[in-house]
Parts: structure tokens; sequence; C-alpha cells
């Protein structure tokens, strides 16, 4: 049995796992392991995003430690 949601996409030439909405013209990922993959993978980069900023916090609040330690050694 055909379903009307089968009119409403194409499937994307030489990608498979990509369909395109007739209606909106939008391309749709329809493979769900590929889908999951980007997501964990756009996850993983927020957090060492993250990471990184923190890392920069901390090397600045270490220098300005090691600042006021300097200059309270130096009066």
């Amino acid at each position: 049995m055909i379903r009307l949601e089968d009119y409403r996409y194409a499937k994307v030439e030489n990608y498979p796992g990509y369909k395109r909405d007739l209606q909106t013209g939008a391309i749709i990922m329809t493979d769900e392991e590929a889908l999951i993959k980007s997501r964990n993978l756009l996850k993983k980069k927020k957090r060492e995003k993250q990471e990184l900023k923190n890392l920069k916090d901390d090397v600045a609040e270490i220098k300005t430690l090691l600042s006021t330690l300097l200059n309270k050694i130096g009066d």
C-alpha cells in the first residue's frame, strides 16, 4: 500500500539517506544513524569549546593571581 506521505518526498540523486520535501523544497536527512552521529559530534564540539573557554578563564585567573602575588612581594 502506498502512503500519502510517500508522494511528498523524492530521493536526492547521489545522496542516499536524504530526501527532498516536494512541498517546501527542503532537503531532509532520513538516515537515522547518520543523524545521531551528527548530533553527537555537535554535542562533542560544544563540550570541547566550553572546556577551552574554561581553560582560558583559568589561565587568566592564574595570571592575575601571579601578578598580584609578585606586586605584594615587590612592595
